[in-house]
């Protein structure tokens, strides 16, 4: 896709001083990049009047620099290209890309003052992103609430959401979910999101079944999570105390100041998310949605490496959080034959330096058995 496509116009940057062009590149929760394929191709101007021996342009991403290049044409550029690979290792959930242009005046003096608005730089809009990148995850796992609220924010096409209050939802309650669905819409990226904010009622769970759901569940009545409730879909459950239970091999009682969250998948279906907001308080659920708005909180949900996401996070009134990782994972999306393969071969890749070592030794050991039976024969 193009900066235009991104809603990015061309931009110029003036003086010595010049800003940054910035990029903004979010990816979704089941995007994972291909071990190459990623690319940015750079369309770019700048003018005359530059000192070509000092002055560069620069491409970052995150913060790490990833290209530079001379601007060396004493007359100015109009029609400069530059392709840019993207390493995998850089790109996040929401990374950045900044060009730099370091443009020096003709004849500078750093002791003399710059005359510097001659001087410009051009990013074209019609420079061309590639990100190459299959879609799976594993799920149930609230980390991937940092790429903008994943699953809940997708394209209508993979499944639409439904914010849930209770069957009587108070005054507070309903600024709550006010604000989480304005928050929802911030964050999709279509003009007219395809969202529903609804009162509960006893069958909303099977009626909603081809869409996500976010449950927010203050102090009164709510069928909806009594149904998950009864039918054991959820870990946390009960009043003000919560029991943690199976499948932890042992009980233990959190008590909150106001609320937690679980992330469960949908039981008519695995390829939609249920969202459970609980608050332990009348304005919990309020607390709640700022929080999922907090993109330092929302990060602290992230495992380590190679640990399961949580699927639990309670919410404490000290600003701590504490998840716990207690549901069975599943699979959502395939992964091509093509990525196994790479991937298998960038963690492997000593065991296939031993073999191509041993090859060469035993070629060796044939080459010279070999040149030993004909010497024998002669």
């Amino acid at each position: 896709f193009t900066l235009e496509e991104l809603g990015i116009p061309s931009q110029t940057v003036r003086g010595f001083y010049a800003p940054p062009v910035r990029v903004p590149l979010s990816l979704e929760g089941d995007a994972v990049p291909r071990l190459e394929g990623s690319r940015l191709v750079l369309r770019y101007g700048y003018s005359a009047q530059l000192d070509t021996r000092l002055s560069t342009m620069e491409v970052r991403m995150n913060g790490v620099v990833l290209h530079s290049v001379a601007l060396d044409d004493e007359d100015g550029e109009q029609d400069g290209e530059l392709v840019v690979q993207l390493p995998q290792e850089v790109l996040e959930p929401s990374s950045e890309l900044e060009i730099i242009f370091h443009l020096f005046p003709v004849d500078f003096d750093p002791c003399r003052r710059v005359s510097d608005r001659m001087i410009w730089g051009t990013v074209f809009d019609s420079s061309e992103l590639t990100v190459r990148r299959d879609h799976y995850t594993m799920a149930p796992d609230l980390g991937l609430l940092r790429y903008d609220l994943w699953p809940f924010t997708l394209e209508p096409d993979r499944g639409a959401t439904a914010v849930i209050l209770g069957d009587k939802p108070s005054r507070d309650e309903a600024a709550a979910a006010l604000q989480l669905a304005a928050e929802l819409g911030r964050l999709s990226p279509w003009d007219a999101p395809d969202f529903e904010l609804l009162s509960d009622a006893p069958d909303r769970l099977d009626a909603l079944s081809d869409r996500h759901l976010i449950l927010m569940v203050g102090e009164g009545a709510h069928s909806s999570y009594e149904t998950l409730v009864a039918g054991g879909q959820l870990t946390l459950s009960g009043d003000a105390e919560r029991q943690l239970g199976q499948p932890l091999l042992q009980e233990a009682t959190a008590e909150t100041g106001y609320g937690t969250i679980e992330e469960l998948l949908h039981p008519a279906g695995t390829d939609r998310a249920v969202l459970v907001m609980r608050s332990g308080g009348a304005t919990g659920l309020l607390e709640l949605s700022y929080d999922l708005r907090d993109l330092r909180k929302l990060l602290s949900l992230v495992p380590p490496d190679g640990e399961p996401g949580p699927n639990v996070a309670i919410f404490g009134p000290d600003g701590q959080i504490r998840t716990v990782s207690v549901a069975e994972q599943r699979q959502l999306g395939a992964i091509p034959l093509s990525s196994r393969v790479s991937q298998g071969l960038r963690r492997s890749w000593w065991v296939i330096g031993l073999l191509v070592m041993l090859a060469a030794v035993l070629l060796a050991a044939i080459g010279r058995a070999w040149a030993a039976l004909k010497g024998g024969r002669a």
